[in-house]
């Protein structure tokens, strides 16, 4: 029911006062909510009426802005988050690997009986025909053994641990053989034999440590790899 202006101001006493129906309550307020002059009226009567709610096209844009401000600032928040994890990452890795190529030239030298080769020291230069002589100890994970032959041959080199052989590397016509040994410990001793060279062919024992940036980056990558799949 659309009622006047005039009407409903003189219904405005009793709605102030409660003592209207509530017909007559429900048809003041539905003016009320589209009338800004009997708003007017009936808040100096000291009846405080709220402003009507935004039409449901307004509400709707400024739910849809307000969603979008939120989505914003969450990508902002996780972009920001993620940026610090893989900084922090990054600089992990680049400590590890700064701390490796440190300890790379600058490894932990023990010391051990007479008799005993520290490859960690000294690198070991002999012969084929003396390397089977000496006793050889490596604070590191591997060695590589080098035989420069002189002329192309072939050959096999021996890797021995109390008084066994245990694993056995041949090379084919070749003038310099070079073979990394891994998968070794600092709690045994080694003994290395090259066959079938003359005995006068030079002989390099080493622990073939990498001291670059680059090498000692994918040992750092490779022991997290092992770590992180349990390996």
């Amino acid at each position: 029911m659309k009622l006047s202006c005039d009407l409903i101001r003189d219904l405005l006493p009793a709605y102030v006062e409660g003592d209207c129906s509530q017909d007559t309550r429900a048809a003041v307020e539905e003016h009320l909510a589209q009338c800004a002059g009997c708003r007017a009226c009936c808040q100096r009567m000291g009846h405080p009426i709220a402003e009507p709610p935004a039409d449901d096209g307004e509400t709707a844009a400024l739910r849809t802005y307000a969603a979008k401000v939120r989505r914003h600032k969450v990508r902002r928040t996780v972009a920001a988050v993620a940026a610090v994890l893989v900084l922090a990452a990054l600089g992990t890795v680049l400590a590890l690997t700064l701390h490796t190529m440190v300890y790379q030239r600058r490894p932990l030298v023990y010391e051990l009986e007479e008799g005993i080769w520290n490859l960690t020291e000294e690198d070991l230069t002999t012969t084929a025909g003396e390397v089977g002589t000496y006793t050889l100890f490596t604070n590191y994970a591997q060695i590589v053994v080098t035989v420069d032959c002189g002329d192309e041959e072939d050959g096999v080199i021996y890797l021995y641990t109390d008084g066994s052989a245990i694993r056995e590397y041949a090379f084919d016509g070749v003038s310099t053989a070079e073979t990394c040994i891994d998968g070794l410990t600092s709690a045994q001793y080694y003994q290395v034999q090259v066959d079938g060279v003359p005995e006068d062919a030079l002989v390099t024992v080493s622990e073939g440590r990498k001291t670059d940036f680059l090498s000692c980056l994918l040992l750092v990558l490779e022991e997290l790899a092992a770590l992180t799949t349990g390996g």
